[in-house]
């Protein structure tokens, strides 16, 4: 913003006060909104770098060996053997991890990343604490957060399944997100 002081200064006294004035009012908006700025940017960088050590932290998957069997449903006789599709794995979950997994496949990408951030720092907590479950989620169990891993895992599965099929949009920011959370749920419990 440029002030053009020459002119004002040239100005009768009066109108050189009423313009000064109207120009410290301005100023100081100007420096408020700027401070507002300043506060939102490092508010937005914090968050940028908890995110980012989260995804540091999280291990690249090593390649391990696969027992092939574990791979193929058998099926009743005269069926045809095959991959387990999410169908299946749904199927085999109880009824309210079932619900549970269709209510977060159906919920925006950033409500899930939100969840699945949330899920990977109270494992994060829980492997600091060696073993043992902070004081705020004393009476959640290893299986529990097995389950809850992998009803986030059929969540993610379904909702990228549905960003294939054209039936869930998604632009570059969520996109990233859904990276970002496919990538936390490779940490280890």
């Amino acid at each position: 913003m440029e002030i053009d002081f020459e002119g004002i200064k040239k100005l009768p006294p009066i109108d050189r006060k009423r313009s000064l004035q109207k120009v410290r009012e301005l100023l100081k908006r100007e420096i408020e909104n700027s401070k507002k700025q300043l506060e939102e940017t490092e508010r937005l960088l914090g968050v940028a770098k908890s995110e980012e050590s989260i995804i540091e932290e999280i291990e690249v998957p090593r390649a391990k060996k696969i027992d092939v069997s574990k791979l193929f449903k058998v099926q009743g006789a005269g069926e045809k053997k095959g991959f387990a599709s999410l169908e299946d794995q749904l199927k085999n979950l109880p009824e309210k991890e079932r619900k549970d997994v269709a209510e977060l496949a159906k919920a925006p990408i950033e409500d899930v990343y939100a969840r699945i951030k949330s899920f990977t720092e109270m494992l994060t907590q829980y492997e600091q604490n060696h073993g043992k479950m902070p004081r705020t989620y004393e009476n959640v169990s290893k299986s529990e957060l097995e389950r809850r891993r992998e009803i986030y895992e059929l969540a993610l599965q379904e909702k990228r399944r549905a960003t294939e099929r054209g039936e869930y949009k998604i632009d570059e920011k969520k996109e990233y997100l859904m990276s970002v959370a496919e990538k936390m749920m490779y940490k280890k419990l």
